[in-house]
């Protein structure tokens, strides 16, 4: 092969794959897109607050997660439709029909809280929801969507555990006595050693207590 026929077929591959890249830009590429966390702990509201999820208080408390969307040239892509599935998670969790963290929005029927990804292509999700029943739920039952395309799994607790008042002292003793155990509600602190369920997570739930002392909106039936 001459030097002018290999560049030649340098330069067809090269088109090729530039091509190729530029035909799928702007679209959805699982493995260049990132789930920022492997929990998310639903909340209630603050009370007093113009928008009580989006504070500190739930980064404290492994209750703020951040996905970010990019396309096979690895460019983030804005607008895109994100999904949190809590579907597999029922009938123990259950999300709030009104959430109020950037206007996201529920749908019961299905139990998902959708955003759409900013310029940078990321949306965070703060979730109001809750226990209804006592029962249990598996380890990353809420599933990750970008534009219906799978991203990943993440776990999934929640403080509000009788489904009154948002997260106060009762909530609190329900997380003492899941103290020892491997109940996925209340490994709030994401841990992964048996017991799941430890003192620091009681600790998490102290922590948690007044912060977001309202349920915010009915919990979905």
């Amino acid at each position: 092969m001459t030097g002018l026929v290999r560049k030649a077929t340098l330069f067809v591959v090269c088109a090729t794959i530039f091509g190729t890249v530029a035909a799928f830009a702007g679209i959805v590429s699982p493995g260049n897109c990132t789930v920022g966390g492997t929990r998310i702990n639903l909340v209630g509201s603050a009370s007093g607050a113009a928008d009580p999820n989006n504070s500190a208080d739930s980064t404290e408390v492994n209750s703020k997660l951040t996905v970010t969307v990019r396309d096979i040239g690895n460019n983030p892509i804005a607008g895109v439709p994100v999904v949190l599935d809590f579907s597999a998670c029922t009938p123990e969790i259950k999300i709030g029909g009104t959430q109020k963290y950037h206007a996201q929005t529920a749908g019961c029927a299905t139990a998902t809280v959708q955003g759409y990804s900013t310029t940078n292509g990321t949306v965070s999700f703060v979730v109001i929801g809750g226990i209804s029943t006592r029962t249990s739920h598996a380890t990353g039952c809420a599933k990750v969507y970008a534009d219906s395309y799978l991203l990943g799994s993440v776990n999934v607790g929640a403080f509000d555990q009788n489904d009154l008042a948002g997260m106060t002292l009762a909530d609190v003793s329900f997380f003492w006595g899941d103290n020892g155990s491997s109940a996925e509600r209340s490994n709030v602190n994401d841990s992964a050693a048996a017991p799941t369920v430890t003192l620091a997570d009681v600790s998490f739930a102290w922590g948690a207590n007044g912060k977001f002392n309202t349920s915010g909106s009915p919990l979905c039936p």
